[in-house]
């Protein structure tokens, strides 16, 4: 019996997950109107199709401008100290 539900189990929640994605869908299309449903799907197609990059290109543009680029160590001088940063301020002997 227990050997009979594993082989089973995949089509039981294949199942369940269309009857609740249907009656989302259905619920959904009552409480906003099919119109409107669709209107939005059409918008959202078409702002696909006319954007000016790719979804690669502006997701490699979000990450360059959300995180921060990593700090290259600092420069060693002759006598093995670091070397001041380059922050526009003269460093003090």
């Amino acid at each position: 019996m227990l050997l009979v539900r594993l082989v089973l189990l995949p089509f039981r929640l294949v199942v369940k997950t269309t009857r609740a994605a249907t009656k989302l869908g259905y619920r959904t299309g009552r409480l906003f109107g099919y119109r409107r449903l669709f209107v939005f799907g059409a918008g959202v197609a078409v702002g696909l199709l006319t954007a000016p990059s790719s979804g690669a290109e502006l997701r490699a543009r979000l990450r360059e401008l959300l995180v921060p680029a990593p700090a290259e160590p600092a420069a060693r001088t002759s006598q093995g100290a670091a070397a001041p940063a380059a922050t526009g301020t003269a460093a003090i002997p």
